[in-house]
């Protein structure tokens, strides 16, 4: 079952930590892509709601971080973060293993 009030928790340490965790897509490797007729209707909405505005700002604020070399990491943590605030409700974050 979906627990995405921990996984917007995540998402947001993800971004701010530069390290830790990373986003994985839900369904990889199955048959039948498992992620389910709610998950894809949600991401849908999502997209044509909120998703497009905020993975605009991603590329937009990845590009500006790119400009100096301080801002590189935190560039490319925003361009990761673009996949996920298109369709948020098919990926996870999962740790790092070490």
């Amino acid at each position: 079952m979906y627990h995405h009030h921990r996984d917007s928790l995540r998402i947001t340490r993800h971004w701010f930590w530069l390290v830790g965790d990373v986003a994985v897509r839900q369904g990889v490797g199955k048959v039948d892509g498992g992620e389910g007729f709610l998950a894809m209707l949600l991401n849908l909405i999502w997209l044509f709601f909120f998703g497009w505005e905020l993975a605009l700002a991603h590329v937009i604020l990845g590009i500006i971080f790119f400009v100096t070399i301080i801002g590189i990491p935190f560039g490319r943590k925003h361009f990761q973060l673009v996949p996920v605030s298109l369709l948020p409700f098919s990926y996870t974050l999962t740790p790092i293993e070490k």
